[in-house]
């Protein structure tokens, strides 16, 4: 059954081709064009409204998937869209800085799943590991994203944890498109 979802504070941005929709912290759905910068705004859902941007790469490459161990590896897993919590874990390992700047150096940062579905900052996150990964790799460190249970989930459209939010931002961009 079709059930029309409501949108609930800031997420996206959600890019498609040179269009970039995003929700506002008053709930707006706003579209507009990519910058010829092809640098883009993430407001976060929380009480600080962080807001960071992120460069957008002009194409993508095939990972290896075997790296040799680095001096320093961290992990973390089940973050589940709580930015806070990713943000603070980040700068209280010395992964980042409070202005998003990667400190790592050559260390490796690796996400071992459930960063997706239950959170209110789900995309906020997956834009900040996005943004990371440039980063690193420009200071020779690398950021790791494996796949749990629930991205694996969403990928064979399992959407039962996903938060109403989510279908709504989907529902409303699928109309606007």
């Amino acid at each position: 059954i079709y059930k029309d979802y409501e949108l609930s504070g800031a997420d996206g941005p959600y890019v498609f081709g040179d269009v970039v929709y995003s929700i506002d912290h008053k709930s707006q759905l706003k579209e507009a064009r990519l910058n010829d910068a092809a640098t883009i705004q993430v407001q976060v859902a929380n009480e600080a409204k962080d807001e960071f941007s992120v460069r957008l790469r002009s194409n993508l490459k095939e990972e290896t998937d075997t790296y040799p161990m680095p001096k320093r590896l961290i992990a973390v897993s089940d973050i589940e869209g709580n930015f806070n919590a990713f943000y603070s874990f980040l700068i209280g390992n010395g992964v980042m800085d409070e202005q998003y700047n990667w400190t790592f150096g050559q260390g490796h940062l690796v996400m071992v799943g459930d960063f997706f579905d239950r959170g209110k900052n789900v995309t906020a996150i997956l834009w900040l590991i996005y943004s990371l990964e440039e980063k690193a790799a420009a200071a020779g460190g690398k950021v790791h994203f494996i796949l749990g249970n629930h991205e694996v989930m969403n990928i064979q459209g399992d959407i039962r944890y996903v938060k109403e939010k989510y279908i709504a931002a989907a529902q409303k961009i699928g109309k606007g498109k």
